[in-house]
């Protein structure tokens, strides 16, 4: 028995359906939901070629169109794949909804529904809201306060992103650092071992702790009130063109002699 869900994405309804143990998600709505053409992607030999494979190896038919004027109910009219195709042809539409969809369906998969509940509309971001951010981070360094603020804004007004970008740019290129600061990867570097080891030789021995809460911005550990003079919050962007401001501690030259005492 199959069961059909629907989710809004973008304002658009995305179908999901369980056959079986199996998740199948309308490309029909996922092309409406992004402006694209099933076919444009189905033609492609790379898709061919992937289709092919995948049904060799799991023996069943993972593309599935069904038109109407067949005694098909509306709601399970048009092209359906198999979650692993679903997710292929998301990742050629963007990235974004690549990532959207396959959240849908782990929580399909793992709960056996996707939450149809209407999605409220976001608040205004306001200078008020801003303040109180600013304030809550008073004692980290202005410039990682200012990539956070940014990304904050990015996140409400997702038109804004190229603005957001260039001033993530902006901000990584004038926030000099005055000595020479590494990464756990370039002590390892220097001593033949890995950031790993760095890392836990720093934490065994009170140098910093796991941050337990850790986001995608933010650094993956703390410097302790031992650590803290020999370190620093340093900001730098993403890879090509993600201009995020991403968190990093980064230690002091001198620490590489610290670690190896340590090792």
């Amino acid at each position: 028995m199959s069961s059909i869900t629907r989710f809004d994405f973008a304002g658009k309804n995305i179908r999901f359906e369980m056959r079986g143990d199996r998740v199948w998600v309308s490309l029909t709505d996922m092309a409406a939901a992004t402006g694209k053409l099933v076919g444009n992607w189905t033609r492609l030999d790379g898709t061919k070629e992937y289709i092919a494979k995948l049904e060799s190896i799991i023996q069943i038919r993972i593309i599935d169109s069904k038109a109407g004027g067949q005694g098909i109910p509306e709601n399970e009219r048009g092209t359906w794949a198999i979650k692993q195709v679903a997710i292929k042809f998301a990742c050629w539409c963007n990235v974004d909804f690549e990532i959207w969809v396959t959240e849908q369906i782990e929580t399909l998969m793992s709960e056996g529904t996707v939450s149809i509940a209407p999605q409220t509309e976001k608040p205004a971001l306001t200078s008020a809201h801003l303040d109180l951010l600013r304030s809550a981070m008073s004692s980290v360094p202005i410039p990682l306060v200012d990539g956070v603020l940014i990304n904050e804004v990015q996140k409400y007004y997702p038109h804004l992103k190229s603005a957001a970008n260039s001033m993530h740019s902006l901000l990584a290129a004038n926030t000099p650092i005055a000595e020479i600061l590494l990464t756990p990867t370039a002590i390892g570097d220097r001593l033949g071992t890995s950031a790993r080891v760095v890392n836990a030789l720093l934490t065994a021995n009170g140098y910093q702790t796991k941050n337990p809460n850790k986001g995608k911005t933010e650094p993956a550990y703390f410097p302790t009130e031992k650590g803290k003079p020999y370190s620093s919050n340093t900001i730098a962007t993403g890879r090509k063109e993600d201009n995020t401001s991403y968190q990093h501690t980064k230690w002091v030259e001198s620490m590489v002699e610290t670690v190896r005492d340590l090792m």
